[in-house]
């Protein structure tokens, strides 16, 4: 996990030229001091010609939400973009007192932040008294009806799709769906919208290898929330175009939504992963594997499914293993039998899985196929220092200088030694 973007976003207080006195009554909002800034907020209200020029309330919330999104994605070295691009776009707006401006202000009211939102608020009720003629969908905006919600869910149970259907009233609903990819902690990763008529049944009539089913609005809300609020906790997300766009969108209509509860995974006591373990040592799929082999690969990929994906060690697709040989276990191994035992373990693994999850026989096959495809990269990959954790470098150092790491004494006083090398020796160590 790094760095949170949603607290790089958060707001670090009120600029000065912002604040009101406590008896003072609200005025406009202060022109930004920064000629280029204000230059940058004039050109991008002008674009709002383009806004007050659609027809539907769904085409003018899309234009929004990608609008509030362009200023919050901005990188400007520690500042708020909000505070300073979307305040400063709020700024020129009100300055500006034209039809296309109040448009804007509405907009950014609704779909703005926490700082751009209420200050937009503000300036359409001052610019009320104009009386200026705005476009019939001005009032519809962020007001559609969630009339349901599904969801879609592929056979491996790598990802879902929460559909939420909306409707302005006078319009045709539409259909916003979401992709929470269950690999990156139930992650929102893709979002596309689209006419609600007829989607649904090409998802049950065309689609192969998945399930329809119909959610209540909390377990969507529930869903959604978790979804952003992880996608925002990865430092390099791998969130879509679609996605950084329509987040305001999706952000605001989670509001119409029950307040979300936390998402609880599975979770798996020591007690469980050993008997798990012991099923499989056991089983069929693990009857020509090596003792030893199973002993020291089986509670590696239960930890794996249950405390580095989404807690359910049984799930297994061509996507997990691709996370585990190519990244996890070179990143976290110290391997006890060869490596060339790995791939007939892990095969025998995704086997295993595979039935008790009542996974056919073709999908169990394509997932054991992946294990083939990427063995080479795994063989590649367990000896490459560069893609060793620190936690595995450190513990390597400790077994290349003949520390017994089972000896918590040894292991300490090697810990402090090496905290106290120079940085450079250190660094060597940890790559």
């Amino acid at each position: 996990m790094g760095k949170s973007r949603a607290s790089a976003r958060r707001s670090k207080g009120t600029p000065r030229r912002y604040r009101r006195g406590p008896s003072q009554t609200p005025g406009p909002t202060s022109r930004p001091g920064d000629p280029k800034l204000w230059d940058v907020a004039r050109r991008t209200v002008a674009t709002a010609e383009e806004l007050v020029g659609l027809e539907t309330p769904h085409q003018a919330e899309y234009w929004l939400s990608s609008l509030v999104s362009a200023w919050e994605g901005l990188d400007l070295g520690g500042d708020n973009p909000e505070k300073v691009v979307g305040l400063a776009v709020v700024a020129a707006a009100a300055a500006e007192r034209s039809a296309r401006a109040l448009a804007l202000l509405k907009g950014v009211a609704i779909f703005g932040g926490e700082l751009a939102g209420p200050q937009a608020h503000a300036e359409t009720r001052r610019l009320a008294e104009l009386n200026l003629e705005l476009p019939t969908w001005v009032d519809a905006l962020g007001a559609a009806q969630v009339k349901g919600s599904w969801k879609t869910v592929e056979a491996f149970g790598d990802s879902e799709i929460v559909t939420l259907e909306l409707e302005h009233r006078g319009y045709p609903p539409q259909a916003i769906a979401v992709l929470i990819d269950h690999n990156f902690g139930s992650m929102a990763k893709d979002i596309f919208v689209t006419k609600a008529e007829g989607f649904r049944s090409r998802w049950e009539d065309d689609a192969r290898d998945v399930t329809v089913a119909d959610i209540d609005l909390q377990e969507a809300a529930d869903t959604l929330a978790h979804g952003l609020e992880m996608e925002q906790m990865l430092s390099d997300s791998p969130y879509s175009e679609s996605l950084g766009r329509l987040r305001p969108l999706l952000r605001t209509y989670l509001k119409t939504l029950p307040p979300a509860r936390p998402v609880e995974h599975p979770t798996f006591t020591q007690n469980e992963r050993d008997r798990l373990a012991a099923e499989f040592a056991s089983s069929p799929e693990a009857s020509s594997l090596d003792a030893v082999v199973v002993d020291d690969l089986a509670w590696r990929m239960i930890d794996f499914g249950c405390d580095y994906s989404d807690g359910d060690p049984l799930r297994w697709s061509p996507v997990v293993v691709e996370l585990f040989m190519a990244g996890w276990l070179p990143r976290k191994a110290l391997l006890e039998v060869p490596v060339e035992a790995v791939p007939d373990a892990l095969r025998a693994w995704v086997r295993f899985a595979g039935r008790k999850r009542g996974l056919s026989e073709l999908l169990i096959d394509e997932a054991a196929a992946a294990v083939e495809q990427w063995t080479p990269e795994f063989k590649h990959a367990i000896n490459d220092p560069s893609r060793f954790g620190p936690s595995k470098a450190m513990f390597g150092a400790m077994l290349d200088e003949g520390i017994d790491i089972t000896d918590k004494a040894a292991v300490d006083a090697w810990v402090k030694a090496f905290n106290a090398r120079p940085q450079e020796e250190r660094r060597k160590v940890l790559r």
